[in-house]
């Protein structure tokens, strides 16, 4: 039984906790019954016979904001057209993406909300109910995509999530896409063993003949270039890197020595072709 309960809502409740969720997200001061009751143009004492206390009606707020919210996220999704479990996982990206540049959206209201959920609420516990109805739609995604520990891969998802709207609040513009170029390497890795894709790394002819590059057919992808470049000097083949942060590799004896160096580096499932 959660506290928005679809067969006691009328129009008098949803208008208290909508105005509620405002005020609680919106003040750094205390909000009180009165304040409520102003802002939904209903007598105090009818917030008050619902909500004995002012926890309470914060904890019913933030589910009503959350169950809107969940609505929402499924109705944005659809409209992407991601047809399968795992296209929808990252589709909400472009949900979040959307709804960013809306000027009604309020994420900066909804992450004050999660911050004060301790001081409020005595136990903290029904404040969070709208993250686990999060939680829970991604991993019945994941189980859908048949991803491995659909709950432990729901918890990482969600960090990453949330990890995008504090960073837009902070001003990065590039924020989601960077969640969800991390997301896409989150889904591989929860893949079961066996069905996760290879990232083919090949070799390609450099600048010159004593120079080879390291391609990534997933780096490719992202429009990234070469991983690292190999060149044979003096002392052997030494590997640099590029895209990717390790210090200098080698000097090795062959160039395949030094290939596949780069590969457990950069790519330890890549298929070595």
């Amino acid at each position: 039984m959660t506290l928005l309960d679809p067969d006691t809502t009328t129009e008098d409740r949803t208008r208290i906790l909508t105005a509620a969720y405002r005020l609680f997200s919106s003040r750094d001061s205390e909000v009180t019954f009165a304040d409520v009751a102003s802002a939904a143009s209903v007598p105090v004492e009818e917030i008050q016979r619902r909500f004995p206390e002012v926890s309470v009606l914060v904890a019913a707020a933030l589910e009503h904001a959350s169950h809107q919210w969940a609505m929402d996220a499924a109705e944005a999704t659809v409209r992407t057209g991601a047809r399968t479990a795992e296209d929808r996982l990252l589709a909400l990206f472009a949900v979040y993406e959307e709804w960013f540049g809306r000027a009604d959206f309020d994420a900066a209201g909804l992450m004050t909300m999660l911050g004060r959920s301790g001081r409020i609420e005595r136990d903290g516990r029904r404040m969070l109910l709208h993250v686990e109805r999060m939680r829970r739609m991604l991993s019945t995604l994941a189980a859908e995509a048949g991803l491995g520990d659909p709950d432990d891969f729901a918890l990482s998802f969600h960090v990453l999530l949330k990890g995008a709207v504090i960073s837009a609040i902070e001003g990065d513009s590039a924020a989601i896409q960077r969640a969800r170029g991390l997301a896409k390497t989150l889904i591989a890795v929860h893949r079961p063993a066996g069905e996760a894709r290879r990232d083919r790394v090949t070799l390609a002819p450099g600048g010159d003949e004593r120079e080879w590059l390291v391609l990534s057919e997933t780096a490719a992808a992202r429009g990234e270039n070469a991983v690292a470049i190999v060149r044979q000097e003096r002392q052997g083949y030494c590997c640099y890197p590029n895209v990717v942060g390790f210090e200098r590799l080698g000097p090795y004896e062959s160039l395949e020595e030094a290939y596949e160096a780069v590969v457990s580096r950069v790519a330890p499932a890549a298929a070595v072709k």
